[in-house]
């Protein structure tokens, strides 16, 4: 069981040295999950190790007791000191989740070690004991662990923010802009906070049979950016890109953003291409 409670103190510490850094919120995200991920193997083991030494024990039992009672009451206030000041990693669980997996192995361990000495018959309490307060300690903790896991394995899932229809903003990039089309729009909600990032695509059409088609085209396309800007930002967005694409109206096929000839043949390509050499 002192394998089980020396895991989550590694994965405090990692977590705690992560927290205190000044890596980017995405980098700090990826750490914990790499702690998180290994602090499940450490337990899985853990119980796997136990279910062994439950069956039949290779060694001779457990030693230094009191050196382990002592490390483990270490440990207890340590942790409650971090608790009290508001230190200790949530990973997104409930209180009663977060005394679970941080106390449980700990608190385990010094009942263990007081009942083998108030019931001493050489040892042999706390060599039955430790195996099955480890295997029934691991499968709580893993449990517990599981919300922490998923909560942090969401860097990776860019979700697009509850309640923010991507179509009806399209629609209405369209109306508010005549000359411009809003062919993609990607929006992806920042890992643990409420703001998010949002890269679209615009092609605008313009006749370059006018003198003054660039200029014009330029102040449409900076007003229209500033708009879109404008209202993203208003609706929790931190990065915003536009992308603008100009075609000439009476001749779509002059202005093609692609990059070399096989760029049309791309499925999300083809269909803008299509698109854009509509007259």
């Amino acid at each position: 069981m002192a394998r089980l409670a020396l895991s989550d103190s590694v994965l405090l510490v990692v977590t705690l040295y992560v927290k205190q850094s000044n890596y980017p919120a995405e980098i700090r995200g990826v750490f914990v999950l790499i702690a998180l991920i290994g602090f499940e193997g450490l337990v899985f083991a853990n119980f796997t190790h136990a279910s062994e030494m439950l069956v039949q024990r290779h060694d001779e039992g457990v030693h230094l007791k009191n050196l382990l009672f002592a490390v483990t009451i270490a440990e207890i206030g340590i942790k409650l000191m971090l608790l009290l000041t508001s230190l200790l990693p949530a990973f997104g669980l409930k209180l009663y989740s977060q005394l679970t997996l941080h106390f449980s192995a700990p608190i385990c361990i010094v009942l263990t070690v007081l009942f083998n000495a108030a019931v001493e018959t050489n040892g042999q309490f706390i060599t039955k004991a430790d195996p099955v307060f480890t295997i029934i300690n691991s499968a709580i903790i893993f449990i517990v662990a599981l919300p922490a896991l998923q909560n942090s394995v969401r860097i990776f899932l860019y979700e697009v923010p509850k309640g923010f229809q991507v179509d009806e903003f399209k629609k209405e990039i369209n109306i508010e802009f005549p000359k411009a089309t809003c062919d993609h729009f990607h929006v992806y909600k920042k890992h643990g906070s409420n703001t998010f990032d949002a890269f679209l695509c615009i092609t605008y059409r313009c006749s370059m049979d006018d003198p003054q088609w660039d200029r014009k085209a330029q102040i449409d396309i900076t007003k229209m950016q500033e708009k879109i800007r404008s209202l993203l930002v208003k609706a929790g967005g931190k990065s915003i890109t536009v992308q603008p694409f100009i075609v000439d109206e009476n001749n779509p096929v002059a202005w093609n953003h692609c990059l070399n000839d096989d760029c049309p043949k791309k499925s999300c390509c083809q269909t803008l291409t299509e698109n854009n050499s509509l007259p």
